[in-house]
């Protein structure tokens, strides 16, 4: 009986074996990874504007206490406008993917909040004239005047329907001067909006994981 040998010589080398399996992964992920980025920046946008919303800030200035005390009579339309621009602000961005030392890597940016609050306070919002001609800038005292003294020599008097802008409260000489209350004042480092946002980190990051584990899958 004969027999046949023969032998298989390898010429692809492992190294070239990974370098084309690792070029078929970019080619299959690229594109989701990118999706992924699309989606989570829709994802975090809701996230963030549910957060402000829900702040005990946004609801007093809506129409609690704090709505009477800073004079705002449409409160709603300025602070809708201040939750768009702070949401259109949030991006999710992907680089493309690549090999680094064999592995595939990529990398995902999430910008989530306007440092200093500049678009905010130069789109014209959150500030009125009274009838005397003064401008108050009640959102950026709200989000950067801690709880310095603003108003010298006034202070806030509530019970004066007929003579307040909110049916209630008016500015009546005062020693003491007027102040943002403690409860509601903040800085640029340190307010309702960075507040609410920092609060919904882990929900964030919550999202992130589910997204990325459906995504790449």
């Amino acid at each position: 009986m004969s027999s046949i040998r023969a032998s298989l010589k390898l010429i692809t080398t492992p190294k070239k074996i990974e370098e084309e399996i690792n070029k078929i992964i970019i080619k299959r992920f690229d594109v989701r990874f990118r999706d992924i980025g699309a989606k989570l920046t829709k994802i975090l946008r809701t996230t963030i504007e549910q957060a402000i919303t829900s702040s005990h800030v946004y609801s007093d200035v809506i129409g609690g206490g704090l709505k009477t005390e800073l004079g705002v009579v449409d409160p709603q339309t300025h602070l809708d406008q201040m939750v768009s621009i702070i949401s259109s602000s949030t991006h999710v961005t992907t680089s493309r993917l690549r090999i680094v030392s064999g592995s595939v890597v990529g990398e995902m940016t999430a910008k989530a909040v306007i440092s200093d609050f500049s678009d905010v306070f130069s789109a014209g919002i959150g500030v009125y004239t009274t009838l005397k001609g003064d401008v108050i800038p009640w959102l950026e005292w709200l989000l950067k005047e801690g709880d310095k003294i603003i108003i010298r020599e006034y202070g806030v008097e509530f019970g004066h329907p007929e003579d307040s802008r909110t049916n209630d409260a008016i500015m009546r000489l005062n020693r003491r001067g007027w102040r943002v209350p403690s409860q509601y004042s903040g800085t640029i480092e340190n307010n309702f909006i960075t507040r609410a946002i920092d609060s919904s980190l882990n929900k964030m990051q919550d999202e992130i994981q589910k997204v990325f584990k459906q995504g790449l899958t």
